[in-house]
Parts: C-alpha cells; sequence; structure tokens
C-alpha cells in the first residue's frame, strides 16, 4: 500500500480535503512538502513574487493581449467593455491565480493573495447560475458548444486546477465552490446527450482539473467524469483527426501524433485516471505514446512538437505538432514552451507512478532547458516558440517572434511557465512505502537537488522527518543533505544520480564515508539507516563539459555536436563571436578544450564555457593549420537576452573524438 505525505490546510467538518490524503493510490509515490531557501530555483520564484507576477498582471488587463481578465469583470458587472482576447484566455486568467497561490505559500505575502482573490471573486461573480463560465460565449451570441475549438473545457479545466490549489494553500472554499458548481454542471451535460464539441473538445485540460477536484472533495462523480472524458478520445465523435489526437482511441494509440500540448495534456489527464483507478490499459497507452516521443521525436534540449504546420502519418493536417521519428529540423522547429512544460508535467506524473529515474531525466531536461528558454533571464519577457537554430530572422508564422515580448496574441506560455517554476516546490521531494519479508519500508526520495527544506511523514508509521539540502545546482553538482529532526527512525534515503552523469564517478557519502553500495547514473542511489539529527549525506554529481554526438539517423544533426555540463545544454550566440562572417564556420576541434567558469554579471549568474572552436572555410586545411577563435557558449535557456542574432545548439564537428555517446 503507498502512501501520499501530501497534507492540506482544508477544514474537515464537511469531509472537504480529507480525501487527499488517501488519492493517488496506484501511485508509487506520493509527496513531500518541500519549499526552496536559496540557489536557481528560488531565485527565480522570488524574481516572479518581486515583478513577474504583477508584470503579467499588467498584461492581463490589456486589451489587446491573447488573454483579458477583465473579461470576468465585465461580467461581473464591475467593468465595462467588450469581450477581448483568444478562446483559451480564460485558462490564462486561472493559471495567473495558480501562480498568486503557489507564491503565497512559498513567500506568505498576503497582498499577492488578495490580488488573486479579487480576481476569484470576479471569477464568480460571472459564472452562470446553472455552473457554466466561458467568458466569449456569455459576452456575445455565440452558443454554448458550438466548436471544439472554443475550448470551453480547456478554460474549466484550468479553473478547476487553480481553485484546488486555492483550497489546499488556504482553505478556504470560494474559488474551489466555482469549480465544484462547474464541475456539476459538466455532469448535467454528459447525462443529457452530450454535444461533440464537449465530447472532443480542443485542448484536454479538463481530465486532469476534474482529478484534482476529486482529489480535493472525494466525490467519485468527478473521477467517473474525467475518465469519460479520456475515453471519448477516438470514438469517431467531433473532428475525426490526429491533429487533436481524436482519430485512435488513446488505449490503443501508439504513436506521439498531432498538437504538441494537447497529446501531453491528454496523456496526463490519463496518468491522473491510472493514479486513481489502476486501469493498466491507460499507463500501458501512455507509456507506449511517451516512449515514441522521447525516443523519436524529442530534441535534446526537451523541446516537444517538430512542426509549426505538416502533416501526420495517416494524412489529417497538423499544426503546432509532433512530427515523424527522427525528423528533428532546428531553424523551423516549432518548441512551443507550453509543449515544454508538458513534458515535464508528464515525466512528474509518470515518476510519481512508476520511481523510475529515467522520468526524473526527462522532467530535469525541460526544466532548465526548453521550459526556461521561453522566459526571459529577467523575468519578465517570453517566447512561444524555441528553435534550436537562428539565421537570417527565418519567422514561420506570428508565434516565432525575433524578439521577447511582454504582451503576445496567444499568451498561453507565460502563465504556464510562472505557475510552474512557482510550484516546482511540489516536485523536490517524495515518499513511498514498500512491504518486504521483514515488514514495510519507507523511504524519502530527492528529486530535484536545488537548496531546499524538506519536511515528510513517514507514510508506515507517520513520524516526522525534516531535512536541509544546500547546493549551488545546476552550476555546481555537489548537494549536502542534513537531516534535521528523524528521531533514530529507521527509513531509505533516495537521492537521485541523474543520467548526464554517465561516464563520470558520481560518489555519495553518509556522514563523510563513501557508501558501500555502487553509485549509478540513472538511478536513485538509496541509503537504509536509523536516522540521526546531524547526519548528512553528501552527493557528489561530476560537472564534466561533455560533448554530444548527434544521431546519425537524425539528419539536422548528423556530424554535429551538442555541448552540455551538467543537465544543461549551450549553445552559440552570435553575441559571443566577435566576428559575425564567421559563424557559420565555426567547428569544435577533434580535441575540443573546454573552460566553465561561473559570471555573476550575465543573465544574473551563469556559468557560460569558454571554447576555441575552428574556422572552416574553403581556403583552410584539414589539421592543425586551421585558423581558430575564441568563442564563449551560453545556457540554451540564456539564448535571445542579448537581442536578435544568430544561435545555434548543434554544432559542427572536425573530428569524433572525446564524444559522448550519440543520443
Amino acid at each position: 500500500r503507498l502512501f501520499t505525505a501530501q497534507t492540506t490546510m482544508a477544514d474537515a467538518e464537511n469531509g472537504i480535503g480529507v480525501h487527499d490524503v488517501q488519492a493517488r493510490p496506484h501511485n508509487r509515490l506520493g509527496n513531500a512538502d518541500a519549499l526552496f531557501t536559496g540557489g536557481f530555483w528560488q531565485a527565480r520564484v522570488e524574481g516572479i513574487a518581486t515583478g513577474g507576477l504583477d508584470s503579467m498582471r499588467q498584461s492581463l488587463w490589456n486589451p489587446t493581449n491573447g488573454a483579458v481578465i477583465s473579461n470576468f469583470y465585465v461580467l461581473a458587472g464591475r467593468a465595462e467593455g467588450e469581450w477581448a482576447g483568444t478562446w483559451w484566455g480564460d485558462g490564462d486568467c486561472y493559471k495567473w491565480v495558480e501562480t498568486a497561490v503557489y507564491l503565497y505559500k512559498v513567500t506568505g505575502n498576503t497582498k499577492l493573495l488578495a490580488t488573486a482573490e479579487d480576481a476569484i471573486s470576479a471569477f464568480a461573480a460571472a459564472q452562470a447560475a446553472d455552473g457554466y463560465l466561458s467568458t466569449r460565449e456569455q459576452m456575445t451570441a455565440i452558443p454554448r458548444w458550438s466548436s471544439p475549438s472554443h475550448h470551453e473545457l480547456y478554460n474549466m479545466g484550468h479553473l478547476m486546477t487553480a481553485a484546488v490549489a486555492h483550497y489546499n494553500v488556504t482553505g478556504k472554499k470560494t474559488f474551489l465552490n466555482v469549480a465544484i458548481k462547474c464541475a456539476d454542471y459538466l455532469l448535467s451535460v454528459q447525462a443529457s446527450d452530450p454535444p461533440a464539441a464537449f465530447q472532443n473538445t480542443f485542448n484536454p485540460s479538463h481530465p486532469m482539473g476534474l482529478i484534482d477536484l476529486y482529489r480535493a472533495t472525494g466525490d467519485k462523480r468527478y473521477l467517473d467524469l474525467a475518465g469519460i472524458f479520456v475515453s471519448y478520445r477516438g470514438n469517431g465523435v467531433g473532428d475525426v483527426t490526429d491533429q487533436s489526437q481524436n482519430r485512435v482511441a488513446l488505449r490503443k494509440e501508439t504513436i506521439a501524433v498531432g498538437h504538441a500540448v494537447c497529446g501531453p495534456y491528454l496523456w496526463c489527464g490519463a496518468a491522473d485516471v491510472y493514479a486513481e483507478t489502476g486501469e493498466q490499459a491507460l499507463l500501458d497507452a501512455v507509456t507506449r505514446i511517451r516512449d515514441d516521443a522521447v525516443e523519436n521525436k524529442m530534441y535534446i534540449t526537451g523541446i516537444f512538437g517538430q512542426l509549426h504546420n505538416g502533416v501526420s502519418v495517416r494524412g489529417d493536417a497538423v499544426h503546432e505538432a509532433f512530427g515523424g521519428a527522427d525528423a528533428l529540423p532546428n531553424f523551423t522547429v516549432y518548441g512551443e514552451t507550453c509543449a515544454n512544460v508538458c513534458n515535464a508535467m508528464l515525466h512528474w506524473r509518470l515518476l510519481q507512478v512508476t520511481g523510475k529515474a529515467a522520468y526524473a531525466d526527462v522532467m530535469e531536461v525541460a526544466l532548465y532547458n526548453s521550459m526556461l528558454s521561453g522566459w526571459s533571464t529577467d523575468g519578465l519577457m517570453y517566447r512561444y516558440a524555441n528553435p534550436m537554430a537562428v539565421a537570417e530572422p527565418l519567422h514561420i508564422n506570428a508565434s516565432d517572434t525575433p524578439e521577447r515580448w511582454v504582451t503576445h496574441t496567444c499568451y498561453c506560455c507565460p502563465p504556464n511557465v510562472l505557475r510552474t517554476v512557482a510550484g516546482l516546490y511540489r516536485w523536490v521531494a517524495s515518499t513511498s512505502t514498500e512491504q518486504t519479508n521483514s515488514g514495510a519500508v519507507d523511504a524519502l526520495w530527492l528529486h530535484l537537488h536545488g537548496s531546499a527544506s524538506v519536511s515528510a511523514t513517514l507514510p508506515s508509521n507517520l513520524r516526522s522527518v525534516q531535512l536541509q539540502v544546500t547546493s549551488d545546482y545546476p552550476w555546481d553538482g555537489t548537494v549536502t543533505v542534513t537531516f534535521e529532526e528523524v528521531s533514530g527512525t529507521e527509513f531509505a534515503f533516495k537521492a537521485r544520480i541523474p543520467g548526464w552523469t554517465k561516464g563520470t564517478t558520481p560518489v555519495v557519502l553518509v556522514n563523510g564515508v563513501a557508501s558501500s553500495t555502487p553509485v549509478t547514473p540513472g538511478t536513485y542511489h538509496t541509503t537504509t539507516r536509523a536516522w540521526s539529527k546531524g547526519d548528512t549525506v553528501q552527493i557528489i554529481l561530476p560537472m564534466n563539459t561533455v560533448v554530444v554526438a548527434g544521431s546519425p539517423a537524425v539528419a539536422a544533426d548528423k556530424g554535429r555536436g551538442a555541448v552540455m555540463r551538467g543537465p544543461l545544454v549551450y549553445c552559440m550566440e552570435e553575441a559571443d563571436v566577435d566576428d559575425k562572417s564567421v559563424f557559420w564556420t565555426l567547428s569544435l576541434p577533434r580535441q575540443p578544450k573546454f573552460t566553465a567558469s561561473f559570471d555573476p554579471t550575465v543573465f544574473n549568474g551563469a556559468t557560460t564555457i569558454s571554447a576555441e572552436m575552428e574556422v572552416i572555410t574553403a581556403a583552410t586545411t584539414v589539421g592543425a593549420g586551421r585558423p581558430t577563435k575564441a568563442v564563449r557558449l551560453v545556457p540554451y535557456f540564456c539564448w535571445n537576452n542579448r537581442g536578435v542574432g544568430y544561435m545555434t545548439v548543434w554544432l559542427p564537428l572536425a573530428g569524433q573524438s572525446q564524444l559522448k555517446g550519440a543520443q
């Protein structure tokens, strides 16, 4: 039997919130409570709290933006105006509130909470008497459920998720009651010949939202409805197309196809349904699809979605979508920031279900690279598309902009990034318990290596554990864990040894003594003992700078290499090459020499890599006679913060020696 360590502040007299403690019976892992205390992620959380959240609020009040929160205030009778924004803009407003709630949790800033709760009051007043809430339909003559592209359920799904976050953090029911009323409305529609746009709407956030609501209330009707929505896919109703994952039933699907946000949202919802029901067919399907996406279609930075526009393997027109196996263009890749966030979301769920370190590895790659690349290092500007290379400004559509922006016609990505970063404390650690011949064995798992405080209740004996994690990850690979409250309790401590340490010798020291068990990259290293206050575990992850050879099967990467250090992928930008005319002639030498150094003056502090590159032109000769040029490589997530210019991740190789294995 596995349990979750997550608790809420909810009042229990009505049974609300109690169910969340027992939820996810088919997950291997349950959540521990954690807060970042410094370092990489805490700096970004503080940036959201001190400027990013308010900047986003201002964007949401801008009528030219893709998401416009004033729509709710107009419906509530607190403002005047006509509807503005996009079909999916309501959901982006809910994500902003979700972000504010997480920030209140980690900062205790009541002003942030008050601003969010003012919006919540507008949401409640805008809601129709029967529970329906979608501002465009309510403010115009457009009828409900008239098109799958109208995103009604996408908006409502994010409403539910944000409402449950608000409830779990504050214990207040104001927003939760809006979500319950909305879900009950959906149940009434489902019970009376549901229209096609209801069955297979575009961008299915609603199964996740319904599961969140089920976990908060214990009302099984919401779990059942989430399962129904997952089963609707591929039922022949609505737009039967790969674009919305509606040509093949989910349980029969074998490949990642269609829109690269809609697909992962669906798979996340299915994984959530599995966590509650244990239906193996769902987990098998999600795992199959995930394997195809990661092994055949994912970029080294964790990007999901190769195509701006194209045709699926079954002949359907698709956009913002997965492409074919090994078809990974660099200049024209779509790589929407939301899709990369969804990559991390999916792998977090699969990690919770299985405890497999491989899922944590992919989650980490997406978080540190392709998610953060959509967000400026000052925390105020964003990108929608994330190319792997940029030459002369080549923009496939309005979403692939040359510069970052504050407002945009499609605003889904900014609040998705901010809510993920603000709520990332939930992904730091987990607990588990498993039955052995000698009884129940509890474990505390460490997934993310940033500085944090962790508090957990061991599932089998309900004893509390508190520990402090200290590190300068991802810039440095030394992570120190100090046990602050354990009461002599015996349990397993599982420290993640990232897959990127392959080829090195990671070390685990317990109270200064090397572990007697092998420390294997791509696993969780387990130390089981009776822990005492003051015990320490030091995890030493060698951060060598390596070149990852492009797969020969990927035409765009053949004969090229990407530079990595720790979990970070690096790129070369025009700003770091003093002669623009030679940018595309630079090549990694046969024996590359790298010097990594932390520079507090760039990108709010980052480790950059100095490298000597060879200049390859028709006039140069092979070997030692080639001229060289010193360049600086920067983390991929830092690119496009210094104006428009050339950029590339994959660099031509002059030789194949000293290269990490092809990926």
